[in-house]
């Protein structure tokens, strides 16, 4: 996953963890924040990434587990949230992720480049 769309992920993990709002990411990796709108909610998640000029778009029959496109890449991601933890496999590049979050800061693994 690349370093944008893995911010972006952690955006829609932490606004679906809290209160739905999606807000600006600051991605420590990037040393720069990662302009988002739109709403992560409990059976839809509609965001649109600034930086990568796409929407990531996708739904949840149960609130936990979601099926998500990124318009970017045009791949695919899976997403499974369980309070303030979630895990998930992108198609794109074919390798899982985990996240936690804590109020309003995430971490996010992934297990392609095997970094936070």
């Amino acid at each position: 996953m690349k370093a944008k769309q893995r911010a972006a992920v952690a955006g829609i993990i932490m606004a679906l963890a809290n209160d739905g709002r999606i807000r600006n990411v600051y991605s420590y990796e990037l040393a720069t924040h990662i302009s988002l709108s739109g709403t992560a909610e409990n059976n839809h998640v509609n965001i649109y990434d600034y930086s990568r000029s796409c929407y990531i778009t996708g739904n949840s029959n149960n609130g936990k587990q979601y099926s998500l496109y990124d318009y970017g890449p045009s791949c695919h991601i899976s997403l499974t949230v369980n309070g303030k933890t979630a895990t998930g496999y992108d198609y794109g590049s074919g390798y899982h992720f985990s996240c936690s979050v804590s109020n309003r800061s995430a971490s996010i693994y992934d297990y392609e480049t095997g970094q936070h």
